[in-house]
């Protein structure tokens, strides 16, 4: 990437696309890491998947308090058909040459759009799979599932290598808007759409790569039956 960096500076307009369903314990917070992100051409959507709690509410009552303007951050709310759908609502809706998704109950490091931008300097590289980790909850089950990302993500590096990265996880990935017109929006008669998305990359061989420097901390389970719902679900 040092290498092949050229001489003007690459500032293209990044779309966050941030899909929210019963998310009103942390959803403002995530809005507010990104919109303190180092990287300032940026415009946030934020798709409410038919939320049934108060995540409506908090996100209009936190757009109203910093009136935050549409070009910044406009939020759409729809009728709960799933992630794909919302994802694919959101990918619609934006203008950015690259496209970011992050989850509603992440947040992100500083700097990790900047970082994640500098990737797709090379023109060869059509996706690319950020680094999650777990914040820390003081909990041994959260101590575990720290290790249990630490080892998997650097796994990511040997992945990268071997050009052989099969996941694009939703809570932090990014990719070319030209991408979509290629192959298609996101599957949404599947459940873990993400993983569908990457093998549908790999597939038409687009080159990928890990960004290991564009950080997004994510809440682990918090419970043994969070914890076994929760895997149970990404087997499904």
């Amino acid at each position: 990437r040092r290498q092949g960096r050229k001489a003007e500076v690459y500032r293209p307009l990044v779309s966050v696309i941030v899909p929210a369903w019963n998310e009103e314990v942390g959803i403002t917070k995530t809005i507010r890491s990104i919109l303190s992100s180092s990287y300032k051409n940026i415009e946030l959507i934020v798709v409410n998947d038919g939320s049934v709690d108060k995540t409506d509410t908090c996100v209009r009552a936190f757009v109203k308090k910093y009136r935050i303007s549409t070009h910044r951050l406009r939020y759409y709310y729809k009728l709960n058909e799933g992630k794909g759908h919302a994802l694919n609502l959101g990918i619609k809706q934006s203008r950015g040459e690259i496209i970011f998704t992050i989850d509603a109950d992440s947040v992100i490091e500083r700097n990790a759009i900047k970082n994640m931008v500098q990737y797709f300097e090379d023109p060869t590289i059509w996706a690319a799979v950020g680094n999650v980790k777990v914040s820390s909850n003081h909990t041994l089950i959260g101590f575990l599932q720290r290790l249990e990302y630490m080892f998997g993500f650097y796994f990511k590096r040997a992945h990268a290598v071997m050009n052989a990265e099969y996941i694009f996880g939703g809570a932090n990935a990014a990719y070319r808007r030209t991408l979509f017109r290629e192959i298609g929006l996101f599957d949404t008669s599947n459940k873990t759409e993400d993983i569908e998305m990457s093998l549908r990359t790999r597939y038409f061989g687009k080159h990928c790569v890990y960004a290991e420097d564009a950080v997004v901390y994510t809440e682990g389970a918090s419970s043994i039956t969070g914890l076994v719902n929760q895997r149970l679900r990404w087997k499904k």
